[in-house]
């Protein structure tokens, strides 16, 4: 649905339509997920005004946040749901909106709790903690992820990037080798 023709515009009017026949936490996750593909276009238009963006902008991030958090409503016991939650303000940390980073910590905090032996989960808060700009918590979340799975190959590249970015391209090489 999120990729129909690029149109993410569309895939968002197809998800709502779903939603009026039969609402349910999975199509609110996917709304979420929509609302967060209909933001990076939006920044990677070049023909809308400043102030046009940033009150679609407002508009579309208000609508993830609400489908996101009506996910959560359906079913609090669904990890999924929390995560989808999570995803929905980690999109927009890096933009320093206030509370973003918190929300993201504290929905994939539940996520966690719901299920505690989920590798993914560990690798989404180590990327949150990148974003915010915390490589040693990022590290940290992102170990823990490789010990919950021990080939999880996207964790592994993922510390393999921490290292690339600190300078560290021997550890890079060593953790990649150890992956292969």
């Amino acid at each position: 649905v999120l990729t129909i023709n690029g149109d993410p515009d569309r895939a968002r009017d197809i998800v709502r339509s779903a939603i009026n026949l039969n609402p349910s936490d999975a199509l609110y996750r996917a709304l979420a997920e929509v609302e967060v593909a209909r933001l990076g276009a939006l920044f990677n238009r070049e023909d809308v005004p400043v102030d046009t963006v940033r009150v679609q902008f407002q508009e579309i991030l208000g609508s993830a946040i609400d489908a996101g958090r009506k996910a959560t409503e359906i079913d609090n016991t669904n990890y999924e749901n929390w995560l989808a939650l999570g995803r929905v303000y980690a999109a927009v940390v890096s933009l320093n909106i206030d509370g973003a980073y918190e929300n993201a910590v504290a929905s994939f905090d539940v996520a966690r709790k719901l299920k505690p032996k989920g590798p993914a989960l560990a690798l989404e808060r180590a990327r949150l903690e990148a974003a915010h700009g915390d490589t040693d918590a990022a590290r940290e979340h992102a170990s823990s992820a490789v010990a919950l799975k021990n080939n999880y190959s996207d964790a592994i590249f993922f510390l393999a990037q921490i290292d690339v970015s600190e300078g560290n391209t021997r550890g890079a090489i060593t953790s990649l080798e150890a992956a292969t």
